[in-house]
C-alpha cells in the first residue's frame, strides 16, 4: 500500500475518533497501522488473538487489544529524511523539582532500611497543545527515532498514546524468546565515550539479576551477555541480552510476560515491595507508561512486546509526558531530576510543532 493511502486512513480514524494503533519496528521503514470501524473495547488475557496488545503498568492482566484482519490492516514503506529537531526549551517549575526530589528522598529512606534494593521514581510533565495534526506526528515519529519501536495507540478509552521505546519485554520466535535488562542513563554529549559509575553498573546489575531469577522458574535454557553501552535518541543506557528456550506445551506467552512484568528496570526490586512504594508515594496514575505493547501472532507462534517507554498521552489540547529513573543506594535527588528532565526531550522533540 502506498504511504498517502495510509495516512489518509490514520488520519479518518482520527477525525471519526475511531480506534487504531500505527507502529513501526526499531531499525525498520515498515510501518502498519491496525484498525477499528466500530468503538469496541477489546481484551484479552490468554494472548491467543492475532493483534496489537496495550497494557498497563498496574493490573496488566486487563490487557486490550486492536485485532488485526486483512481487511482491518494497512502497510507501508517510508523513506528516513532530514527532519527538523526543533528542541523545545524544558521549562519545568520549582514546586515539580521538590516533589520529585520528595518522593526520591522518601525511597532513599526505604532502601536505607533495607525495606528494598531499587525502586523506580516518575512523574509526568503536562504541555499544552495547539492543534494537533495526526499525519506530521506520525511522521516526526517515524523519523526522528529510526532505532526505536515508534507506536501511536488511539481508542476513544484511552485517548492517544505515542512514543519511541528503546526497551524489549520480550521477543517469541518458536520456542525462542529474548528479552534485555535495560538501566543507568547518561546523556550523550559530542561523541563522547559514556563511563559508567558504580551506582548505574549496580543498577544494571540489579535489573539483569532479577529477570534472570524470574526466568529460570519457567524455561529451559538461559543465556546472557555482557553488558554493553546501546544509545536511544540523546541518551545512552546499560544493556544486557538474556536469550532462553520455552518448555515445549507447557509455557505460554502470557506465563513469561507476567513472570518479567513489571521489570525492575521499571518498577523495582523486589517487584512487590517497589510497586507498594510506587502506588503510595508517586501521587499519580501511571496508566500505560511503562506497561507494554506490540503486535502478536499467535498462529505463527511470533510476538515482539515492548516496555512502554518514552511516551505520552494527548488528551483535552494537553500531552502528558511520562519519565522516570531507577533510585538504588547512591542515588542523588538533585541527578534524578536532571536525568527526567533530559528524558523529556525525546517526546518534546516530536510534539515541538504543536505546542
Amino acid at each position: 500500500m502506498d504511504k498517502p493511502t495510509v495516512l489518509n486512513k490514520l488520519n479518518e480514524q482520527w477525525e471519526k475518533k475511531l480506534p487504531f494503533v500505527l507502529f513501526s519496528m526499531p531499525n525498520t521503514t515498515k510501518c502498519s497501522l491496525y484498525f477499528q470501524d466500530n468503538t469496541s473495547l477489546h481484551t484479552t488475557e490468554n494472548f491467543l488473538e492475532p493483534g496489537f496488545v496495550f497494557s498497563p503498568f498496574h493490573n496488566a492482566k486487563e490487557s486490550l487489544i486492536i485485532p488485526s484482519t486483512v481487511e482491518s490492516t494497512l502497510e507501508f514503506d517510508f523513506a528516513i529524511s532530514d527532519i527538523e529537531h526543533t528542541q523545545t526549551p524544558i521549562i519545568s517549575c520549582a514546586e515539580e523539582k521538590k516533589e520529585h526530589v520528595q518522593l526520591v528522598n522518601t525511597i532513599l529512606k526505604k532502601i536505607k532500611n533495607q525495606t528494598v534494593e531499587k525502586v523506580v521514581a516518575s512523574r509526568k510533565k503536562d504541555i499544552p497543545l495547539t492543534k494537533l495534526v495526526i499525519t506530521e506526528l506520525a511522521m516526526r515519529l517515524l523519523q526522528l527515532y529510526p532505532k526505536a519501536f515508534r507506536y501511536i495507540w488511539y481508542h476513544p478509552d484511552t485517548g492517544l498514546w505515542c512514543g519511541a521505546s528503546p526497551e524489549i519485554l520480550i521477543k517469541r520466535e518458536g520456542n525462542m524468546f529474548s528479552t534485555m535488562a535495560l538501566a543507568g542513563t547518561k546523556k550523550n554529549i559530542n561523541g563522547q565515550v559514556v563511563k559508567w559509575s558504580y551506582k548505574e553498573m549496580h543498577e544494571q546489575q540489579l535489573v539483569t539479576e532479577a529477570l534472570v531469577t524470574n526466568l529460570q522458574k519457567i524455561v529451559s535454557v538461559l543465556k546472557t551477555s555482557k553488558p554493553v553501552t546501546v544509545e536511544a535518541g540523546s541518551l545512552s543506557h546499560l544493556k544486557t541480552e538474556i536469550q532462553g528456550v520455552i518448555k515445549s506445551g507447557k509455557t505460554a506467552l502470557p506465563k513469561i510476560i507476567f513472570a518479567i512484568h513489571p521489570t525492575p528496570a521499571v518498577c523495582g526490586t523486589p517487584t512487590k515491595e517497589a510497586k507498594n512504594i510506587i502506588l503510595e508515594f508517586e501521587k499519580y496514575d501511571r496508566e500505560f507508561y511503562t506497561g507494554f505493547l506490540g503486535p502478536i501472532s499467535p498462529i505463527e507462534g511470533t510476538a515482539t512486546i515492548f516496555v512502554n517507554l518514552r511516551c505520552a498521552k494527548i488528551e483535552n489540547e494537553t500531552a502528558s509526558i511520562y519519565v522516570g529513573g531507577g533510585i538504588v543506594y547512591g542515588s542523588i535527588a538533585e541527578d534524578e531530576w536532571t536525568e527526567t528532565e533530559n528524558k523529556l526531550a525525546t517526546m518534546l522533540k516530536v510534539l515541538s510543532p504543536f505546542m
